[in-house]
């Protein structure tokens, strides 16, 4: 049987804010792609900052095990002896390419692609650059691995909120979308409906069809050149979306992430209901190439789910955030199908901010919360405990509720056992800031 290409797209702080999973947000698109493939409805980041959660899916990783818990562009880089996808990939024989956006390592070249294309993230430019890839590869007997990252929908290019919490912060280029509709914008179920929010939604609104305008392009031309039969595409977003209790928390909607595949051996139209999480991707991937699965990965390969394999579905989701940036906020946390426990390291923090007790927000929008950060008035506790059943994006704490002991004492010694087990660095106290260093050029030279 001949070997797929594969096509991996990642998106940046999406979450599932898309309309295939009944979020209001339009994208036909995506959508579409969706029903031409399989629709992903419960996947899981393992960390939710920019950075660390794309090296646990490139890894296959947990965050703490491959060494990147911050953000690059904030001093942490993975660790050039860190094997990725790309590695695997290049071993299997395949043309490994990047376009656009990585944010893992401080320097591409050590990526170890062998081609690279324009790092520009912006998604007409990368899928521009894909494209041309793609049309220089017709004819090729090799298989190729493209990766394509974009900046959208990145919280800089679509909320004044970011600019006006950042030093030096510009406005957005909201101007670059062209669509805003405040009557239908859609409100995530955390954040509290007022005008200036509604504006920030209708401007994520334009973020979001902007990315799948272009996505569909990209869509249309891997068809129009031949590709449709023989490759398999993954899209799917690093981590759930900027804004209340989601990106940078361990809360339902800072894990949430969208994933969809199409591609030989995948039936259309097929959704799958099972936890997965973005650490499952590159064993997934060497399975569908027909590779083996290194025993250094943590991930599990859901490859058996799409093509009739047996296939044990994972019963917890474990989560952890370290650092962004220059805030450290350490937590763990683990979820099954009814519960989610987060463990929270650092008790001298406040609590997050809820809709009730989130600030007024002024016209400027400069004092809305950053989900990133505690903003509340109580002392943090060492356990939050969330009903998922009842209460889908932990909101009531159960934590020392009488009743629920013997949930919380479980899953308490589970996610212990779960850090011991990865070696967690947590359990030997505060992690320390670019805990690997900073390499100050690239080990891999570009490829001639």
């Amino acid at each position: 049987m001949e070997r797929p290409n594969i096509i991996y797209i990642v998106a940046h702080d999406l979450g599932r804010m898309l309309g295939c999973y009944g979020r209001g947000f339009e994208s036909p698109n995506l959508d579409r792609f969706a029903r031409e493939g399989v629709l992903f409805k419960r996947t899981f980041c393992t960390t939710t900052a920019c950075s660390p959660s794309r090296g646990c899916a490139w890894t296959g990783q947990y965050a703490h095990t491959n060494g990147l818990m911050g953000l690059v562009n904030r001093g942490w880089s993975l660790p050039v002896d860190r094997k990725t996808i790309v590695d695997y990939m290049n071993d299997a024989g395949y043309h490994t390419t990047l376009v656009g956006l990585d944010h893992i390592r401080k320097f591409r070249e050590d990526h170890r692609f062998k081609e690279y294309r324009d790092a520009d993230p912006r998604t007409a430019v990368a899928v521009d650059n894909a494209i041309s890839f793609l049309r220089d590869q017709q004819g090729e007997s090799t298989p190729f691995y493209l990766n394509m990252g974009t900046t959208e929908v990145h919280g800089s290019q679509w909320g004044t909120f970011f600019a006006n919490r950042e030093e030096g912060g510009s406005n957005p280029p909201i101007d670059r979308y062209g669509w805003k509709d405040l009557e239908r914008t859609p409100v995530p179920p955390t954040f509290k409906d007022a005008p200036q929010v509604r504006e920030e939604m209708a401007n994520y609104q334009e973020c979001i069809r902007y990315l799948d305008f272009h996505l569909g392009r990209l869509f249309n031309a891997i068809d129009r050149l031949g590709y449709r039969d023989n490759t398999i595409i993954m899209f799917n977003t690093d981590h759930g979306m900027e804004g209340l209790r989601g990106k940078g928390t361990l809360y339902e909607l800072g894990m949430e992430i969208a994933c969809m595949m199409r591609g030989p051996g995948i039936e259309s139209g097929t959704t799958v209901d099972h936890m997965i999480q973005n650490i499952d991707y590159t064993p997934t991937f060497l399975d569908a190439t027909g590779e083996d699965i290194p025993e250094i990965l943590e991930g599990t390969s859901f490859w058996p789910l799409l093509s009739g394999g047996d296939y044990t579905p994972r019963t917890h989701i474990f989560a952890e955030r370290n650092w962004h940036g220059p805030s450290n906020d350490p937590m763990r946390s683990v979820r099954t199908e009814s519960y989610h426990l987060i463990r929270n390291f650092d008790t001298s923090l406040k609590t997050a901010y809820t809709p009730e007790t989130v600030p007024e927000i002024r016209e400027t929008f400069e004092s809305y919360p950053s989900s990133l950060f505690p903003g509340g008035d109580d002392p943090r506790p060492e356990y939050e405990l969330f009903d998922l059943e009842k209460d889908p994006y932990d909101w009531n704490n159960l934590a020392e509720d009488s009743s629920h002991q013997d949930v919380k004492n479980d899953l308490a010694e589970r996610l212990e056992q779960w850090m011991r087990d990865t070696k967690d660095p947590l359990l030997d106290g505060e992690i320390p800031n670019m805990l690997n260093g900073w390499p100050e050029s690239p080990t891999h030279p570009l490829p001639a």
